[in-house]
């Protein structure tokens, strides 16, 4: 999860804190669990070079070995798949999300990613609006998503969207107001250090501040920040503001990334790249390019894919064809398969359970009939923690 900073009108930067990354979609299977033995299907472990005919053993819920057939032992009393023709790879791993934050996106009544009531909400927990019941879920692991990383929306400076009688009216106040929240959760911390050390006198004790309490973990650097621009300016100046107040921090959405490249690899920071095919529907997307994902990555910046929000579609089910999209565009089959995958899972934190097919990890895994960014190509199935969580109707 996140928080924010302001979009109102002309201005869309937003400062957000990664909280929690990597939320599984489960399945709803029995726990019981045997040894599956998947054969024959072309592999791409993405923590190696891919496998024309491979084995990928399933014990556990976590992934036994991966190798090329002949090579693996299969056990004996295994379930064996024979994928011979087939495709598979590790669960795509979606960055930035909204997903069952923002149930159906064409519904007024159905968004629970933005909140109205001020510009600043730095305490918001996206875990306490995720609907698991809504059907994007199920759409998104049908398209071999995963792992999502679900935060709230990008509406205002600090987590929410604030009526427009309340939200900045300029990108100058926009960021005022990002560091000032900065500054005063720092002050904050000071002082409630200055009173323990003086004896925690109960009657002494400052009065909490519950928005300035969830800026702590950003400010003392053991919690990333997210900052969301799409704008070159508005990318250089989270980037001025992370470094002013040494944070720990990402770049999101970055749709002109390629116009600052250098300044973004100097700075030294991870971007969110996408929704690649994101429409051209103002000045913020204006300047939009197939070729940013390829841009930075060439720039030696470490890049993921993300969905966000476009409310004609949920994105997260097509991640892939997104992918497609930057392959095609000079990113590369390999660079994009990692982006959607292992680069996505080292950038959140959490490349030490998804992300690839590796021995030990999650075993979550797609089966495709074909080539993952042909559009023809079906996803047989999904497994989530080495269970089914879906399976194409024959």
């Amino acid at each position: 999860m996140r928080f924010r900073t302001v979009r109102s009108g002309r201005t869309t930067l937003c400062l957000c804190v990664l909280l929690c990354a990597g939320i599984a979609f489960c399945a709803q299977t029995s726990a019981a669990q045997v040894t599956l033995a998947i054969r024959g299907a072309k592999v791409y472990p993405i923590s190696g070079p891919p496998i024309e005919r491979g084995v990928l053993l399933v014990a556990n819920g976590k992934i036994v070995a991966v190798g090329e057939e002949g090579k693996i032992k299969i056990p004996r009393g295994a379930t064996i798949e024979d994928a011979a023709g087939k495709v598979v790879m590790p669960g795509i791993v979606d960055s930035h999300s909204h997903i069952g934050i923002i149930a159906n996106p064409m519904a007024e009544d159905s968004g629970d990613a933005n909140e109205s009531t001020g510009p600043i909400q730095p305490g918001l927990r996206a875990l306490d609006a995720i609907d698991p019941a809504d059907p994007n879920i199920r759409m998104a692991t049908a398209g071999g998503v995963t792992t999502a990383n679900i935060m709230p929306g990008s509406g205002n400076v600090i987590d929410t969207y604030g009526k427009k009688d309340k939200a900045p009216a300029t990108r100058m106040k926009t960021a005022e107001i990002i560091r000032h929240a900065l500054a005063d959760a720092k002050a904050y911390e000071e002082k409630s250090d200055k009173w323990k050390k003086e004896g925690s006198d109960i009657s002494k004790q400052p009065s909490r501040d519950m928005k300035l309490e969830a800026l702590l973990p950003v400010v003392d650097g053991k919690l990333p920040a997210i900052f969301n621009a799409y704008r070159a300016d508005d990318i250089d100046t989270a980037i001025r503001i992370g470094n002013e107040f040494h944070l720990r921090y990402m770049l999101a959405s970055v749709t002109e990334g390629y116009l600052i490249s250098d300044t973004i690899q100097r700075a030294g920071v991870p971007c969110l790249l996408g929704p690649v095919m994101q429409r051209f529907e103002s000045l913020e997307t204006a300047n939009a390019t197939f070729e940013n994902p390829a841009i930075l990555k060439r720039a030696g910046i470490p890049i993921a894919l993300m969905t966000g929000l476009e409310e004609y579609v949920p994105k997260n089910r097509i991640l892939l064809f997104e992918a497609g999209i930057a392959a095609a565009n000079g990113l590369g089959m390999e660079g994009a398969l990692r982006a959607a995958t292992a680069d996505a899972a080292k950038i959140l934190a959490i490349d030490d359970r998804v992300g690839s097919l590796a021995p030990g990890k999650d075993a979550d895994v797609v089966l495709f009939d074909g080539d993952p960014f042909e559009y023809t190509s079906h996803v047989l199935a999904v497994l989530v923690g080495g269970q089914v969580s879906y399976q194409r109707s024959k």
